[in-house]
């Protein structure tokens, strides 16, 4: 769905960054007796969809912002997961693409948060607001700042390398401007 580059973390793992960053972001599941939510969780489209075609509008619509304990829906479960096909799903049968959670995070928020392209990319093709704000104050440019940094510094970023270089950038630009002036 993304035509996003993957971005190999070190060569001694050869893994994509984005598959090391988003294993430790993956929610608790905590779907209690909810075959929707497990299905969501599994990433199982077919069931999804079979648990989706069960409920009347009303009980559909109570299924789509029926939240568990952290105040996370069925949306945001397959976005901090990544299952791109079930968010679609989700959406076509009328999930909020903006509803938020008890922190004020949208599915967007937790997309970005474990780095998964693809379902950014839906969210934001189906309208997901870039300027909501969490309760905490946090933006999503906020959360893809916040979590790109400790995925490149987990997979082995030279902190002490980075610094040099912004100095040495910084160093260059105080140059440039007493040329101009």
């Amino acid at each position: 769905m993304s035509h996003l580059p993957a971005i190999t973390a070190t060569a001694m793992t050869g893994l994509p960054l984005l598959a090391l960053f988003s294993a430790a972001m993956a929610p608790p599941r905590d779907c209690g007796d909810s075959p929707l939510c497990d299905a969501v969780f599994d990433g199982e489209l077919r069931r999804v969809a079979a648990a989706l075609a069960r409920f009347s509008r009303h009980d559909l619509t109570a299924q789509l912002v029926a939240v568990d304990a952290r105040g996370m829906a069925v949306l945001s479960f397959a976005a901090a997961l990544g299952h791109a096909d079930v968010a679609s799903a989700l959406l076509e049968a009328g999930a909020a693409v903006d509803a938020v959670d008890s922190g004020g995070w949208t599915a967007l928020f937790f997309a970005i948060k474990a780095g998964h392209a693809g379902v950014m990319a839906l969210l934001l093709e189906r309208g997901a607001s870039v300027a909501a704000l969490a309760a905490d104050g946090a933006t999503v440019l906020h959360v893809a700042h916040q979590f790109s940094v400790r995925a490149a510094l987990n997979a082995g970023a030279d902190v002490e390398l980075a610094c040099h270089l912004k100095k040495r950038r910084q160093a260059s630009l105080k140059t440039c401007k007493h040329i101009v002036h």
